[in-house]
């Protein structure tokens, strides 16, 4: 069976995560990242709470890599998360925030 359009799935392109299937994964990792008594919680206490990517860097320390391409493909991830995460946001996490807090499935959230 399995989700229609994530990687697997007979109907998705060879080997590709889709969009829909993205947001899926991230909104389930956060909810089991939220739940002390999730199956999953060791695992989740073991991931790294700050990453040194350059998506989480100030903007002092992006002015940096002004005259690389890195500048660039920054931006365009973090233009494509947020547009991963507006939907989801728009539709669901601000309607339900008695089962989505802000706290926890934030944009910042979101990108971790």
């Amino acid at each position: 069976a399995g989700l229609v359009g994530c990687a697997g799935d007979t109907a998705s392109a060879k080997g590709a995560v889709t969009d829909a299937c993205m947001q899926l994964l991230v909104a389930t990792l956060l909810y089991e990242a939220s739940d002390p008594a999730s199956f999953w919680a060791p695992w989740m206490k073991v991931l790294p709470r700050t990453l040194g990517s350059p998506l989480f860097w100030t903007k002092p320390e992006l002015l940096l890599l002004q005259g690389s391409n890195t500048l660039g493909m920054v931006a365009g991830w973090k233009k494509h998360i947020k547009g991963l995460y507006a939907p989801l946001n728009q539709r669901l996490f601000s309607k339900r925030r008695d089962m989505f807090p802000k706290k926890t499935f934030s944009l910042k959230q979101f990108t971790w």
